[in-house]
């Protein structure tokens, strides 16, 4: 037990040169030449343990690569996943302000507001947000350029074309959709 309490005090090796220099020295009895032979044991094989190395350098380098061919394939994607929610959410959005502004047109003697803002503050109102003065919303910009008491003309543009999105949409009169690519 005493040598255990060495063993941790001072270290593996100079535990291991006092048991064996007392072993040489002295008359010891069986169990602690046993105790010193499981020490130089156990110090042999934690000695081994730390000369060996966990990673090398080469495997080191074989994870990196995988890592980074991983973020190569994987982060393309993601953005394209990205792009395509933008889109869909600003083909959603026009759809949203077309079916307002035709509401108000129904509800007026096929009349349109000559401004979007007009659609937030009727009771109840047809719109609850500004998409075009809240511009930019998910990578689209809003504009409602067109409106007059017979028509309307809405266009959602990317910010950051085929960064945020790919298309530039347009919903008129009647709910009338087009797309085209903004590149």
């Amino acid at each position: 037990m005493s040598s255990l309490i060495l063993l941790v005090e001072i270290g593996f090796y100079d535990t291991i040169t006092m048991i064996k220099d007392r072993y040489n020295n002295q008359n010891f009895t069986t169990s602690l030449k046993l105790e010193a032979n499981i020490l130089t044991l156990l110090f042999l094989n934690s000695y081994n343990m730390y000369k060996s190395p966990g990673f090398t350098l080469v495997s080191t380098m074989i994870s990196v690569s995988i890592v980074i061919l991983l973020a190569s394939i994987a982060i393309p994607q993601l953005l394209r996943i990205k792009m395509t929610a933008n889109e869909s959410l600003a083909r959603a959005t026009l759809k949203t302000i077309s079916t307002a502004l035709e509401n108000y047109a129904a509800a007026n003697q096929q009349v349109y507001p000559s401004d979007i803002s007009v659609l937030m503050l009727e009771e109840p109102p047809y719109l609850k947000r500004n998409y075009v003065a809240d511009s930019p919303l998910q990578g689209y910009n809003y504009t409602c350029g067109s409106l007059d008491a017979g028509s309307y003309s809405c266009q959602a543009e990317p910010v950051d074309c085929n960064v945020s999105g790919s298309k530039r949409y347009t919903i008129a009169t009647a709910g009338v959709f087009s797309e085209e690519d903004c590149g």
